[in-house]
């Protein structure tokens, strides 16, 4: 399902099985709302996404998002590829005033991805992030979309995350395996579970004021990956982090925060 030049929109009560990319895309919309969306995939084509939002997009509510998919649960990119049929494109423009709230997914790709390369994202709350997945529970990222293109994230506050990393024993499915080592280069899903956080700042982002409160991790895999990572190229001017814990049950346990980067003010809560 594509929509484009929306207002009032409403996506309720459905169940997506196997689409070839996207399950739900979204661009150039004013007051949506994705409601009680189901994810039942194949997983035998890559980059399957599942709710997709491209800039321009603001006030929006996305909730109540379950299942696994080989892409991304949820995603607000604010410049993307764009494929309209005829000729690809960068599609671009702000996102902001977006709730995203109540995302569970088993052995899921990664949970939220927000994307900025060029354009603005601003005033985004998330919150209730449930599940296990091979990347990211919450990812900040630039791509090089646009290259040299300004990145810039805004008023982000997450609250409510219990990710871990997907367990891989028993073995998992080699269509999992497959979807991601064929896309990117053999051994890349394993890389992902052992190096891949819960919460990343790829390189490149930068980012006004983040908050990030009421993350629990209880972790059984066997992984080196970090609760928390800054990657280098990284600058965030206010980080508040409250209320994050974690816990290895299987492996040594790795530092809460790996920072390569720049924050200017790091405030951390009880």
């Amino acid at each position: 399902m594509r929509f484009e030049e929306t207002e009032d929109l409403t996506v309720r009560d459905v169940t997506v099985k196997d689409p070839c990319r996207y399950a739900i895309q979204i661009k150039n919309t004013d007051r949506f709302t994705v409601d009680n969306i189901t994810f039942d995939y194949n997983m035998h084509q890559k980059c399957m996404d599942g709710v997709h939002v491209q800039g321009w997009a603001r006030n929006g509510m996305i909730r109540n998002i379950k299942g696994a998919t080989n892409d991304d649960l949820v995603a607000l990119n604010c410049d993307d590829v764009y494929d309209d049929g005829e000729k690809r494109s960068i599609s671009q423009g702000q996102i902001e005033n977006v709730v995203i709230d109540g995302v569970y997914g088993d052995n899921g790709y990664t949970a939220i991805r927000l994307l900025s390369c060029g354009s603005r994202m601003r005033n985004i709350k998330i919150r209730n992030v449930f599940g296990t997945y091979r990347l990211y529970g919450v990812s900040f990222t630039q791509h090089d979309i646009v290259p040299g293109a300004p990145v810039w994230f805004d008023n982000i506050d997450i609250d409510g995350v219990y990710c871990t990393k997907q367990p891989q024993d028993p073995p998992v499915d080699p269509k999992f395996i497959d979807g991601i080592d064929n896309y990117y280069r053999k051994g890349s899903h394993d890389k992902c579970i052992r190096l891949d956080p819960i919460i990343w700042f790829a390189k490149g982002v930068t980012c006004g004021n983040v908050s990030i409160s009421n993350l629990h991790r209880d972790e059984e895999t066997v992984t080196e990956a970090h609760t928390i990572q800054i990657d280098e190229n990284v600058h965030i001017e206010k980080l508040v982090l409250q209320n994050v814990t974690q816990r290895f049950h299987n492996c040594p346990e790795v530092p809460l925060l790996k920072n390569e980067g720049t924050v200017d003010r790091l405030i951390e809560l009880a």
